[in-house]
């Protein structure tokens, strides 16, 4: 017994000193260029390396939020993209997941599987067709051209739809017996219920919409219009790239979405019995 014991300790610490490893690797990046933020050009490129600066500057902060001036503007059209996407995207794909969970209507289950289909493609592949249909539209350059194409996803659609599945059938014919209508059951019932579920889909969203670069790019063409992403990738110049900016903008940029992240974690659990049928 005492030995089986002690194999289980060792096997346990093995596993602790392989995710603290994992730890240390992953999050390191974010380390060093959180200290890289607080030093001078010629620190960063001195070798060897080193970690940590010899003095703490708030320079580059300075710099980037108000010597580059349009930095402000390149966080605002971030912000609002990202947040309405987020917004769309909760309400349209929670809608079409409930539709498609607990609604009965003709052709469901090929519409739905129609749905999947597209996430077998990548998004880039339909980037030509997308960005000429924003150009019927009169929508490049502009916040519709940057938060419309975003405002659904397949990948949405099946995390929520997975989750309203599993709501007991009994609570929505009881808001229906109560004379709610579909859309009042998906608004009062389901919704609510369906919280953990739309909050993983909140911080997905946010996330590859705050990192997104490369149909931002597309889409827009004027510095105004530019998300941070697409602002900072502008701050190298083919002569010279100044490291301390980019790494001052970088983690400036990471900032919103770990706050993100750290709130919209509450929610995980929340919701697994909340919500009812009288409203």
């Amino acid at each position: 017994m005492r030995s089986n014991l002690l194999k289980k300790n060792s096997i346990t610490l093995v596993l602790y000193l392989c995710l603290g490893l994992a730890a240390v690797i992953t999050i390191f990046p974010f380390i060093w260029m959180f200290f890289s933020t607080l030093k001078t050009e010629a620190e960063i490129l001195k070798v060897p390396l080193q970690l940590f600066p010899t003095q703490f500057l708030l320079d580059n902060y300075a710099y980037v939020w108000k010597s580059l001036g349009i930095f402000p503007r390149y966080m605002f059209n971030s912000a609002f993209v990202t947040l309405s996407v987020v917004v769309l995207n909760v309400f349209f794909d929670s809608l079409a997941a409930f539709s498609f969970a607990k609604l009965k209507f003709k052709g469901k289950n090929f519409l739905f599987a129609f749905f999947m289909a597209a996430l077998l493609v990548p998004a880039q592949v339909m980037y030509i067709e997308l960005f000429r249909l924003m150009q019927a539209f009169h929508w490049t350059n502009t916040y519709m051209g940057l938060i419309i194409p975003g405002a659904t996803s397949a990948f949405g659609i099946f995390l929520v739809w997975q989750y309203m599945k599993s709501i007991p059938d009994d609570f929505l014919e009881a808001a229906r017996i109560e004379g709610a209508s579909d859309f009042q059951v998906y608004w009062r019932v389901s919704l609510p219920l369906s919280v953990p579920a739309l909050a993983s889909l909140a911080i997905f969203q946010f996330i590859n919409t705050w990192n997104d670069f490369l149909w931002p790019l597309i889409v827009t063409d004027t510095t105004e219009m530019r998300t941070l992403t697409v602002g900072i990738a502008l701050m190298q110049s083919n002569n010279v790239t100044s490291w301390s900016w980019l790494m001052t903008g970088a983690f400036i940029s990471v900032v919103p979405v770990l706050i993100f992240y750290i709130f919209a974690q509450r929610y995980f659990i929340s919701g697994l019995t909340a919500g009812g049928i009288k409203g």
